[in-house]
């Protein structure tokens, strides 16, 4: 067993504010999208909490998931500056966009991206810092990036140890979170905390970040079936949903992702889905047609459901159906099975004939 995980974490209200000046530096590069981090205020929140002296500077054009252009164009306009520090504000987005501005702000302007994004597992970057404003991804806590690779229609991972020097997590900040926003990342880390049980790297001992966010889950799972439900939600709750969020962080940087989030990317971006919503249509397919069902009960006991199928219709009554083109399905079962990275986490064999009975309330191919 290996657990390891340098993140510095502050849980707490106004975190950002009280702790802001452990983000250290002469020039700080916040990166943030245009608008929901304004509206929360935890732009203004870290902006605070910086200590005086500090030069800031600000990129707001990330977008939901950020391609490799944006970045680039983010470290082009900011390389003079000297920047020394980068801060993600906002969703997995922001936080993933920052981790890869920090890779290219400590390299040469003209390295080979490929090379330094794809290959090198060590690369050199800035200290970074995330002060995440959804409750999805937990790249808080993660050493991953991923980023939008337009070029190949896909998603793809910096595997670099992009571990945050610093997490300030607030949960105040899901207050003005819209419902299919909250919906689509709350499903996201089921997915995170689901997939990191079940992976070759997973044991009695490291499991115990996945027991944790499953129950936390479970906890506020009804908020999520309507807006009339959502409403109704109060800093408890938004409370386990953040660290909910967080702890499918810590359990995927520590087992990795499964199958679903494998198949998913290129769907992501070919449906313009969001991500979580895309993971989540693998979800009940990897559960019922995983070879030890006596790891799947232990999942399903801890979310509180008695068999996939009840989980499967909880999720279609939030979620709906998507309708995926037969191609792209077939495409998506193609490069899963050459795989080898992807499939190395997955305990049994896996075949063209189990990936093509995946499809069911979920999603459906057209």
């Amino acid at each position: 067993m290996k657990l390891y995980n340098p993140t510095k974490v502050y849980f707490e209200k106004d975190c950002a504010v009280n702790h802001g000046r452990e983000i250290t530096g002469r020039h700080i590069l916040i990166l943030t999208g245009r608008n929901s981090a304004k509206a929360n205020h935890s732009l203004d929140d870290v902006l605070a909490g910086i200590g005086p002296g500090v030069e800031v500077s600000v990129f707001d054009e990330v977008e939901s998931d950020p391609t490799i252009e944006t970045v680039v164009r983010a470290a082009a306009q900011n390389r003079a500056a000297g920047i020394d520090f980068c801060v993600g504000v906002g969703g997995g987005s922001a936080i993933d966009a920052a981790k890869a501005v920090a890779v290219l702000l400590a390299n040469e302007e003209n390295a080979d991206l490929e090379k330094l994004f794809y290959a090198d597992r060590n690369a050199v970057h800035l200290p970074i810092a995330a002060v995440p404003t959804t409750c999805g991804t937990g790249s808080e806590v993660t050493p991953f990036s991923v980023l939008t690779d337009s070029a190949q229609g896909t998603k793809r991972t910096i595997f670099s140890q992009l571990y945050p020097q610093l997490a300030l997590v607030d949960p105040k900040y899901l207050e003005t979170i819209p419902y299919r926003t909250c919906v689509s990342t709350c499903v996201d880390a089921l997915a995170h905390l689901i997939e990191a049980y079940m992976t070759t790297r997973a044991n009695n001992y490291n499991r115990f970040y996945s027991i944790t966010g499953l129950r936390l889950f479970r906890e506020f799972k009804d908020f999520l079936k309507g807006p009339e439900y959502f409403e109704r939600i109060d800093d408890a709750v938004r409370e386990k949903m953040m660290a909910c969020a967080m702890f499918g962080g810590y359990a995927i940087a520590t087992n990795g992702s499964g199958l679903p989030h494998g198949l998913a990317n290129s769907i992501t971006h070919e449906l313009q889905l969001a991500h979580g919503r895309s993971v989540i249509l693998f979800i009940p397919g990897f559960l019922r047609y995983y070879q030890d069902q006596t790891v799947v009960a232990e999942i399903l006991k801890l979310l509180g459901y008695q068999c996939v199928d009840e989980l499967e219709d909880d999720l279609y009554a939030i979620l709906g159906c998507v309708p995926v083109p037969v191609d792209l399905w077939n495409r998506e079962i193609d490069k899963m099975l050459s795989n080898a990275h992807k499939l190395s986490s997955y305990p049994f064999q896996m075949t063209e004939d189990i990936l093509r009975r995946y499809p069911g309330k979920l999603f459906r191919c057209i």
